[in-house]
């Protein structure tokens, strides 16, 4: 009976000392959070946000969260302004990812710090449907070895935040 009491007793101080830690550091966590999807944000629009062109381009921005393999992948979509008079067809300026939870190694890829994949949606297209872009970007976005789920999460993320901009 002694054991099951000290192990109870520990189990208790544990889950005491991990709440306290959440509590004391959910503030920093989400400050760091939002500075870190201000960054993204920064890179995609460029250094400049003051320039009013920018904040036309902020405007366009598309959130979407898709399931990964491991879980949410949170993308920030930018996508070109479909103008009739220069631009015949809407395409993708910028993908970037906010926050995922890939497997480390495998879904590193879909990160710019580790690999150019992100930036290969750059300059496609964006078809009447998102099911239409999800399909004919799986032929033009470069496959990934190991991390098929992950690659096709991020593709029709893509193509469902793209859906809202056309």
């Amino acid at each position: 009976m002694k054991p099951v009491l000290g192990f109870l007793v520990l189990a208790v101080v544990a889950g005491a000392l991990i709440g306290a830690t959440r509590w004391l550091t959910a503030d920093r966590i989400a400050a760091n959070q939002a500075a870190r999807e201000e960054a993204v944000i920064q890179e995609i629009l460029g250094t400049n946000v003051s320039n009013p062109s920018n904040n036309l381009a902020a405007d366009r921005l598309c959130r979407t969260e898709v399931r990964g393999y491991a879980g949410t992948i949170e993308l920030l979509v930018l996508p070109s302004t479909a103008n009739s008079d220069t631009i015949p067809t809407a395409h993708i300026e910028a993908v970037r990812v906010l926050q995922h939870r890939e497997t480390p190694g495998i879904g590193d890829f879909i990160t710019t710090n580790n690999s150019p994949w992100i930036l290969g949606f750059a300059g496609l297209q964006i078809q009447k449907t998102p099911r239409d872009s999800s399909a004919l970007w799986h032929d033009q976005i470069d496959a990934v070895s190991g991390a098929t789920i992950t690659r096709r999460a991020v593709i029709k993320g893509v193509a469902h935040a793209c859906e809202h901009s056309t």
